[in-house]
């Protein structure tokens, strides 16, 4: 279907978006899914605390986190459904350990 280095990763740019992000049932890259995304879970679980304490880092750190996010799409490696909980699971659980451990 288009030339790519690894089977279930579909190539950068336009053709990601011809490819990957139509609506209608997953493209071959999604045979084994993953929702959350796991790296983004982890970039706002690491960035949360550190927001929280400084928030004077916020600007520095919030783009950190939503490149690695833009990243995943922008690779074809997850939906943008799947980054947006990965931020939203990493953020929480921060937040849920922060207060268990105060």
């Amino acid at each position: 279907m288009f030339p790519s280095r690894s089977p279930n990763v579909c190539p950068p740019g336009p053709a990601l978006i011809k490819y990957c992000l139509k609506p209608g049932p997953a493209p071959a890259r999604c045979a084994t899914p993953s929702f959350p995304s796991g790296h983004t879970t982890a970039a706002f679980a690491m960035l949360t605390p550190w927001m929280i304490a400084s928030p004077a880092l916020i600007p520095l750190l919030l783009p950190i986190g939503a490149g690695v996010a833009l990243s995943r799409v922008y690779f074809g490696l997850h939906y943008p459904s799947d980054t947006v909980a990965g931020m939203l699971l990493g953020s929480a659980t921060a937040l849920l350990v922060g207060v268990w451990i105060a």
